[in-house]
């Protein structure tokens, strides 16, 4: 899963490195990126956990390595500590980089020219993070 403001487009290199390795890859633009849509329910880290673990059962995905960076290390580990059920069932690895637990440690630092280019509002973002 790819950061805050990016899209599935950023693992490119890493996604067909693995698929010459013969592995399948299954890349994610999180809701409000890329090609996702926003939907109607608050963005939060655990609403993208709960998003993560929807398309882990619609592709009936086993043995799954989950890698994140930033926004996508936290809708990774919202699956874990929301679901470690489905994470035990159904995920075999995961791969953090640059992320943290939670939002709060954005909360101070987020600017606003990077905020006035997202799609979505900052504090909605924060909020319940």
């Amino acid at each position: 899963m790819h950061g805050l403001t990016a899209n599935v487009d950023d693992w490119g290199p890493v996604a067909e490195r693995l698929v010459a390795r013969g592995l399948d890859v299954v890349g994610i633009d999180l809701r409000g990126h890329g090609r996702s849509t926003l939907g109607q329910e608050r963005f939060t880290p655990l609403r993208l956990g709960h998003d993560l673990a929807a398309v882990l059962d619609a592709l009936d995905l086993r043995r799954a390595v989950l890698a994140g960076h930033s926004m996508g290390g936290m809708t990774v580990l919202a699956l874990a500590t929301g679901r470690p059920e489905l994470v035990a069932e159904r995920v075999a690895g995961l791969a953090l980089l640059s992320t943290s637990a939670n939002l709060d440690s954005l909360r101070f630092r987020l600017t606003i020219p990077v905020g006035s280019q997202l799609s979505l509002a900052v504090p909605d973002l924060l909020d319940d993070a």
